[in-house]
């Protein structure tokens, strides 16, 4: 995360409703990104790392909603609701993988995506 919090959503929150080049660029970045965490979590499903009834478009919800929660307890200054996303994040992703998943200290929780990494490197 930058200092001020992610580029990505501030930016997304200030022209959200102004048309234009630059929403437009935010919503294909927003879309992009949602797309990687969904094949991330289709790759685990195949793999058998992720159980196949979890639906995954859902999941990219859950995993986006945590981040944008984090995103904004970190430019509040609230670090109990950034640690509060960070662990909401690291319980759904344990949920989904089974007990035998270790997390190591550290990892970024803001997405998701690093658990899932985390997951498939087998850390």
């Amino acid at each position: 995360m930058f200092p001020g919090g992610c580029f990505l959503y501030a930016t997304a929150n200030e022209y959200r409703a102004r048309r234009g080049p630059i929403r437009d660029r935010v919503r294909q970045h927003r879309a992009a990104w949602d797309r990687q965490l969904a094949v991330a979590i289709l790759e685990d499903q195949r793999a058998g790392r992720i159980r196949k009834s979890v639906d995954a478009a859902d999941l990219v919800v859950e995993l986006t909603s945590y981040q944008a929660g984090a995103n904004l307890a970190a430019l509040l200054g609230d670090r109990e609701a950034f640690r509060r996303a960070e662990r909401a994040t690291r319980e759904r992703i344990r949920r989904l993988a089974g007990p035998e998943l270790k997390i190591p200290r550290g990892t970024s929780f803001g997405s998701g995506v690093g658990l899932l990494r985390a997951r498939r490197s087998g850390v």
